[in-house]
């Protein structure tokens, strides 16, 4: 496997960094040098830092730190990545954020999911194991709620941490398998460019350890043969269809029909499928997400369905479950919201224009009604633009820099200094 080139990736990421409004947070030297980083560390900075964590740190972060010791300016979310000086574990500054997660009266008991779920990252990969969060390297500032954190609790075969970002407006962490590929992540979603988070095991799972690094009672925990899925303490396949089929009917049973939609959701049986069928049609969401897991090629019309009714409780959801995958009818419909300028439907209309930045062809649809005559229309266009994280909406946007509504004029000076940077040929 080809070693990463940080020298040339860090490069990039600058270019950015002072093509962008983040130029302006970097300190007057770096500012005037254009440059982001810093000089790389020694291999006995590195040593040290080791030494005083008590743990020998994962490849890409010394790799990193070789490359740059510390890096001034990350994205909007979290600005400066430490150096080695600066590394320290979560829990020294952040007890009451480690408790706030921890606690059962907050959020609730922790749900059980078998390793090869759980190491499958991808995307979806927010829930995470709250006994780690403590165990936590902490690698960057903490910028708007946010940071990121390296976790030693999980070790993949060659020697790299899992990585966070963890923050309170994200529900949960989203984890990576590495330092590296967090890194990719966030640099391309910082400059609007496509990348793609590997989905599934890569290679076998990594291990998982009990007990904080350096000390004597650390140990390896035991993987658990992998469970067959459960449903109130019974194996699932146990469960006649028509037994679950049945709770769903008894409103005296409605506090779980959460997990017994989840369970149909998991089961290979026509029956259960078309009973979620019905409910996705009804507007149940987790419904719909059983039905996406078992038989989305089923659920496109029980979704445009739904959608075509404009009930803000489902509204949302249903938009991005179309989103997707992808079903390009539901395009003329969001575009349809989005040119109803009823006071009562702006709401909607602005997450119609959130929804139709991630189709395909939600960006030119989005472009054409930013020269709407109703200003209502063109500010939840200039909101979807903004949604869709491309450097070339800014080339729209300017047109309505001095749009007549000072309504339209406030949303577009927001998006422009979100939106990726636009770099100058060269």
């Amino acid at each position: 496997m080809p070693q990463f080139d940080w020298h040339k990736f860090l490069r990039n990421w600058n270019e950015y960094i002072v093509a962008s409004s983040l130029e302006e947070t970097l300190p007057p030297d770096a500012r005037s040098a254009k440059w982001a980083g810093r000089p790389g560390a020694t291999e006995h900075q590195i040593a040290d830092a080791e030494k005083r964590l008590k743990a020998n740190l994962p490849p890409s972060l010394r790799s990193f730190l070789h490359a740059s010791n510390g890096w001034l300016a990350a994205t909007q979310s979290i600005q400066q990545i430490l150096g080695t000086e600066q590394l320290k574990w979560f829990r020294k500054e952040n007890s009451g954020w480690i408790k706030a997660y921890q606690s059962p009266r907050g959020y609730g008991p922790e749900p059980r999911v078998a390793d090869e779920e759980y190491f499958a990252y991808g995307p979806n990969a927010v829930d995470f194991r709250r006994s780690h969060l403590c165990e936590t390297l902490q690698i960057s500032e903490i910028g708007d709620s946010a940071v990121y954190l390296l976790n030693p609790q999980v070790i993949s075969a060659d020697g790299e941490w899992e990585a966070w970002f963890f923050a309170n407006w994200v529900p949960g962490a989203h984890r990576y398998r590495s330092f590296q590929e967090m890194m990719e992540a966030q640099f391309h979603q910082f400059a609007g460019l496509e990348w793609t988070q590997p989905v599934g095991i890569q290679g076998t799972l990594p291990d998982e350890f009990v007990g904080s690094p350096g000390s004597p009672k650390r140990r390896l925990k035991k993987r658990k043969k992998p469970r067959e899925p459960r449903l109130f303490g019974k194996p699932l396949k146990a469960w006649p269809v028509e037994e679950l089929l049945a709770m769903l009917e008894r409103g005296d049973f409605d506090i779980i029909h959460g997990e017994v939609i989840d369970g149909l959701g998991k089961l290979d049986d026509p029956r259960a499928v078309e009973a979620l069928l019905r409910m996705a049609c009804e507007g149940n969401v987790q419904a719909m997400c059983a039905v996406k897991r078992s038989a989305p090629e089923k659920l496109r019309e029980p979704l445009l369905e739904v959608l075509r009714r404009k009930e803000i409780v489902t509204f949302i959801a249903v938009g991005s479950l179309l989103a997707e995958l992808q079903v390009s009818e539901a395009v003329p419909v969001l575009a349809e919201v989005m040119r109803d300028v009823a006071p009562s439907n702006l709401h909607l209309g602005e997450c119609a224009g959130s929804n139709l930045a991630a189709f395909r062809e939600g960006f030119d649809v989005l472009v054409k009604l930013t020269r709407n005559s109703d200003p209502t229309v063109r500010r939840c266009a200039v909101v979807g633009l903004m949604s869709t994280n491309r450097a070339k909406a800014r080339d729209v946007l300017n047109e309505l820099v001095d749009d007549p509504d000072p309504s339209v004029r406030e949303v577009v000076t927001l998006a422009m200094a979100v939106l990726p940077p636009t770099l100058k040929k060269k």
